[in-house]
């Protein structure tokens, strides 16, 4: 049987965020495709400050990884048939893998050095200073990663097009956004039987991709529509005073967000910039929720605006969409969205794929309960 070595980044805390889920599914399909026991991980935790940041930076390293880690992955690397990093940047490992057996492969969340550009200049300018190296080393390991990897993975088409205008690699196969299905038929009908407030729901953690707009959504849209709003996510609560109105209410972390899913009559996505595909989307999918969202949060995904809720390109569709939907429906289950999550973005149509592209169907298949 086949042995695979996970290379990962992790964070210092238990949050969840759409860089830690990717990564976990990744762990998830690995293990589905060669067994429990033919999978090892190896982690890699990310710098512990913007000091540590800026001098491996300058050194070319990114998101954790350090000389004495490389010489540990170079060192077990040997004992593997294959290498999936899930970071392209950590591409420079790949000019330490002895070229023998081994195939490797990377899995690109991102256009990274886009992704970071946008992350740096959404920064106060003294810390820009501190981070300015980061770009550059990002951009370096993904020209390494893309010339030396012997298997490419985006998250979508959209990616794999600007690596390919940028640096003339396309992706061998795209790895969509997935999650093991965790809806539960029985808690979701108890929770319908609670009487509450009608809510619209945010999910998104304290960072720019969704502060950004988020703080939109609330300044243009929130007045001009008969719904209130509950924000989740870890830091969110800092925003209580910033935006103290009766409409608003910022939950900060939850560790169990089934009840919110299950009981909030629609979700609200108004993300203006970033990159990849989002997290939320697909768990608001799998959850069965109408979706309101711009283009960049719908980016990568195959769906009909209309019926998983609406497209909005500005805040008088936010307006006109979530405000007919509202007078119109007292719905929490949206048919349409559960069937596209099942037929799409179920985390078996990226186990079945990734088995292909690795083991060209000639591979055991091991049967896990995931």
């Amino acid at each position: 049987m086949n042995r695979i070595l996970l290379i990962k980044p992790i964070g210092k805390n238990k949050e969840i965020t759409g860089g830690v889920h990717v990564n976990n599914s990744i762990q998830k399909i690995l293990t589905q495709i060669f067994g429990y026991d033919n999978v090892e991980v190896c982690e890699v935790e990310y710098y512990s400050s913007k000091f540590i940041t800026f001098f491996y930076s300058l050194l070319g390293f990114c998101d954790g990884l350090t000389s004495r880690k490389l010489s540990y992955i170079k060192r077990k690397a040997i004992n593997f048939d294959f290498i999936f990093i899930s970071t392209i940047k950590y591409g420079k490992i790949l000019k330490y893998i002895k070229k023998t057996k081994t195939k490797t492969i990377v899995f690109a969340h991102n256009f990274e050095s886009d992704f970071v550009r946008q992350y740096i200049n959404s920064m106060s300018y003294m810390k820009k200073l501190f981070y300015l190296p980061l770009k550059y080393a990002t951009k370096n390991n993904e020209k390494v990663a893309l010339k030396k990897v012997d298997y490419f993975c985006t998250l979508n088409l959209r990616d794999s097009n600007l690596y390919f205008k940028n640096m003339r690699r396309q992706a061998d196969i795209f790895l969509p956004i997935s999650f093991s299905d965790k809806f539960n038929e029985i808690e979701y009908e108890r929770y319908l039987k609670e009487k509450i407030e009608p809510y619209l729901l945010f999910i998104g953690s304290d960072f720019f991709g969704n502060t950004e707009g988020l703080f939109w959504f609330i300044e243009n849209v929130l007045d001009s529509i008969d719904i209130r709003l509950i924000v989740c996510g870890s830091g969110m609560d800092k925003y209580k005073q910033k935006y103290n109105s009766k409409k608003i209410t910022f939950l900060g972390y939850v560790e169990d967000l089934n009840k919110l899913y299950y009981q909030a009559t629609a979700v609200v996505l108004p993300i203006l910039s970033g990159g990849g595909m989002k997290t939320k989307l697909a768990e608001s999918l799998m959850y069965g929720k109408t979706i309101f969202g711009t283009p960049e949060a719908f980016e990568g995904y195959d769906l009909e605006y209309d019926k998983v809720g609406g497209l909005c390109i500005n805040a008088t569709d936010f307006i006109n969409k979530i405000n007919n939907y509202i007078s119109n429906k007292d719905e929490k289950m949206n048919s349409y969205s559960r069937n596209v999550f099942k037929q799409k973005y179920e985390i078996t149509k990226n186990i079945d794929n990734l088995r292909k592209m690795l083991l060209n169907d000639k591979g055991e298949y091991i049967e896990n309960n995931l």
